[in-house]
């Protein structure tokens, strides 16, 4: 790292040009990283248009409000989804067979809205750039709102079959409005804190956990309240309240960004937005540490998922509890993301150690499924508070490794020198949706027929080695450092690498 640092310090005095070609020594890579950062630099405006955001000058008041707003519009689409605690033993009360693959039917309708990711993903971004980010979110949320209190007339369907499609197909829509709406606000929340990506992050992780922790605690209560229809006619309305909160409240970013742009093309600025290299999803795809810190994302979320489709059903026959107490329970898998989210955005923005952060997650997330059984050969009673205990170490294992992995992924791709221009990380946002909707979707369909071929207690244990394999494969990177380095440009001053000690 000497040379790194030594490389920076001198790389302000070189004369080159950002098109010089690249060299292949760490030295050298960091001295064209700083040549490039500082010949950008020179240009006039250029760093008020990296750093200025399109809001910078509206009241502190109102750009909270704005955020108030889009954390409302994402945590109420977490709670619409968080109908664990009473849809699965619901559902397979309609249905005259059991079996297998009847559980995995119902454990589908879970994961199937996650499926829209995988087509709609590229016309989402289409719309996102023709009508604007407040404008897709408004729509969505309304139009999510709207399919959630459709959903609740699933329970006067008799015929199972009948009650199955019609539960997959408003999923689907329900997933798809889902994703119109978090894409965007991940927008919105990178052009108003461009230099903050650790804030953005804790911002929509919270919403979403903070959503999830609410959603499985009101929706056990409301079922036991007013039975099936009544979540989803409470939960439906938030979604339609928060789309005319955005609507009031929110300003139009990308008008505002339009008109920032075009006044410094009047001033003769040259924009370090369009300076930077953009890149789209295929590159960043192509790229294996990127795959790779995709794949720690999915397989993190398998884990949350499962639980939150599974664990409801096993609760209710091992313990014989009410739905009210498996919302409870179930809202302890999300509670420590809503507490150390903001912490750990702030921690990751100051240098957090990526590659440490992520094997502590990953390590939390194999020992959680092992107390949820817990594991046979533990020899610990299996209780109420355990499951408690394991679904918060879970839930701290999870937040642990995909918020890293969505800092660390925008930063190694910044690294090797594909950018990080706005749209890029708006890229990354949507791959860091599609890892969020695939693990969510594998969850429940994967775990599902193996609790049902074994046992609740075999099949964690299975998902629990497979956590630590990817740890021990996260802490061989760190051995291989030194191929690392010599095959990848250094990081530029003052960044700060996923796989720096």
């Amino acid at each position: 790292m000497a040379e790194v640092k030594e490389s920076c310090n001198t790389g302000a005095e070189n004369t080159g040009t950002p098109d010089q070609k690249p060299v292949t020594t760490v030295k050298g890579a960091a001295a064209a990283a700083a040549t490039s950062v500082h010949a950008l630099s020179q240009a006039p405006g250029a760093d008020a248009a990296r750093h200025t955001s399109p809001v910078a000058d509206l009241p502190p008041v109102r750009r909270a409000l704005i955020v108030a707003c889009l954390w409302l519009t994402v945590a109420g689409s977490s709670v619409q989804d968080a109908f664990g605690p009473f849809f699965f033993g619901a559902a397979l009360d309609k249905i005259p067979h059991s079996g297998a693959g009847y559980h995995t039917a119902i454990a589908a309708v879970f994961s199937v809205g996650h499926v829209a990711t995988f087509f709609a993903l590229p016309l989402i971004t289409r719309v996102l750039r023709d009508l604007g980010s407040k404008q897709l979110v408004v729509i969505a949320s309304c139009a999510r709102g709207v399919t959630v209190i459709i959903f609740a007339v699933t329970s006067d369907i008799a015929n199972w079959k009948v009650f199955l499609a019609y539960c997959y197909a408003v999923r689907l829509l329900q997933g798809l409005a889902f994703l119109a709406i978090t894409i965007p606000v991940m927008a919105y929340l990178t052009r108003m804190y461009p230099a903050n990506l650790g804030f953005v992050n804790s911002c929509l992780v919270t919403s979403l956990s903070l959503g999830h922790a609410i959603g499985t605690l009101l929706s056990g209560v409301l079922y036991d309240v007013g039975g099936f229809k009544l979540p989803f006619i409470v939960t439906g309305s938030i979604g339609i309240f928060a789309s005319v909160c955005v609507g009031v409240f929110v300003v139009d970013i990308d008008r505002l960004a339009v008109e920032q742009q075009h006044g410094q093309q009047l001033q003769g600025e040259k924009s370090a937005e369009t300076a930077e290299k953009h890149v789209g999803l295929w590159p960043v795809l192509r790229e294996p540490w990127a795959f790779f810190l995709l794949l720690l994302a999915i397989a993190a979320l398998v884990a949350v998922s499962s639980m939150e489709a599974i664990l409801g059903r096993y609760l209710t026959s091992q313990f014989g509890v009410r739905a009210t107490t498996v919302g409870v329970i179930l809202a302890f898998l999300f509670v420590q993301s809503t507490v150390l989210g903001p912490i750990l955005g702030k921690l990751l923005d100051g240098g957090l150690r990526r590659n440490t952060t992520l094997i502590v997650g990953l390590v939390l997330l194999g020992q959680g499924c092992l107390l949820v059984g817990p594991a046979t050969f533990l020899h610990l009673p299996t209780s109420l508070a355990l499951v408690s205990v394991s679904l918060l170490v879970i839930g701290l294992g999870g937040v642990l490794t995909i918020m890293t992995v969505n800092v660390a992924l925008v930063e190694h791709l910044h690294q090797i020198g594909i950018g990080n221009a706005v749209e890029t990380r708006v890229a990354v946002a949507s791959l860091a949706r599609v890892a969020h909707c695939t693990g969510f979707f594998l969850g429940p369909v994967l775990m599902s027929p193996l609790v049902a071929a074994l046992d609740f207690q075999a099949a964690f244990t299975i998902l629990a080695f497979v956590y630590w394999g990817l740890a021990g494969r996260v802490l061989a990177v760190r051995g291989l450092k030194h191929y690392w380095r010599s095959s990848t440009p250094a990081p530029s001053c003052g960044s700060s690498s996923w796989e720096d000690e």
